[in-house]
Formats: structure tokens, C-alpha cells, sequence
């Protein structure tokens, strides 16, 4: 946790209780009546404390992050530079014996997708990103938008 501040009996609960498993960037927030909302699996750390302060204030306006999980090793992005979580990280370093054309999008808020086989590279990257874009987070409408993008195969 990045506090020591006590929390009511209900918000420890689900920070006990749901806020675990994330092996990858994610964020609890909470504010002074005990509310909370909270993220795993974002693709940024920015990302994950702006989803879990989000998440929050659908029920309070004065929401902070209260703790977060950080990858092991991590180091803050150089320019250019993404990070994604282990399951893309995956499909992405290990894409197999895929047919011809195949395009990976992300977006920082955890959505991704993984195309093969189109009849060009045009098309395969046009249907990642449209098909990630129907991963990212729109239910929340302070959220700013975090689009997706393509990341090339090596």
C-alpha cells in the first residue's frame, strides 16, 4: 500500500479480498467516506491509478490512490517505449505459426487484440485496432481516452 491510513471494515475488505491476484500494474483508490474503486491488468501505471480513481468517483468526488502493484522490476517507460500485461506480452513475444498478415494492437487500459490471416498488412492492422477499440474502457466518462495502437511484430 502507498498509505498507512486506516480504512473502514468494507473497503479493507475488498481491498483484501478483491484487490488481489494482479500480477501486473494496478491501482485501489479511495476517498475520506470509505468509497473505493480499484483496476488490475492496465497497461500503464498512469493508466491503472486514473481507472481505479475513476471507478471511485462514481460514488465520491475526493478519491486518491491508496495502493497500487507495480511489475516486478519495473523501471518507468524511456519514449516510445510500452508495456503490456503478461497475457499479451505472451501472444505478442510468441505469436506462433500464424497465417500471413497478422497486426497487434494495445491500448494502455488493458485492452488488446491479435489478428492473422488478412489479404494484407493494411487490412490486419485496421481489424486489430478496431477489434482492440471494442476492448477499451468506455463506462467511464472522465476516463480520458486511451486509444489503441499498433505494436509491429519483430
Amino acid at each position: 500500500p502507498r498509505s498507512a491510513l486506516p480504512l473502514p471494515a468494507d473497503t479493507q475488505s475488498a481491498l483484501d479480498n478483491e484487490f488481489t491476484g494482479g500480477v501486473y500494474f494496478g491501482a485501489f483508490a479511495v476517498a475520506k467516506d470509505g468509497s473505493w474503486g480499484w483496476v488490475v491488468g492496465a497497461n500503464s501505471q498512469a493508466a491503472a491509478h486514473e481507472i481505479a480513481i475513476e471507478e471511485c468517483r462514481r460514488h465520491a468526488d475526493d478519491c486518491v490512490v491508496y495502493a497500487e502493484i507495480l511489475p516486478q522490476g519495473y523501471q518507468p517507460l524511456g519514449p516510445g517505449q510500452a508495456t503490456m500485461a503478461p497475457e499479451p506480452t505472451e501472444y505478442f513475444n510468441n505469436p506462433g505459426d500464424r497465417p500471413q498478415y497478422m497486426a497487434f494492437a494495445i491500448s494502455e487500459d488493458g485492452a488488446y487484440s491479435m489478428v492473422w490471416g488478412y489479404g494484407s498488412q493494411a487490412e490486419a492492422n485496421q481489424a486489430a485496432v478496431a477489434d482492440c477499440a471494442g476492448y477499451v474502457i468506455t463506462d467511464l466518462p472522465n476516463l480520458r481516452q486511451m486509444p489503441c495502437v499498433l505494436l509491429p511484430f519483430q
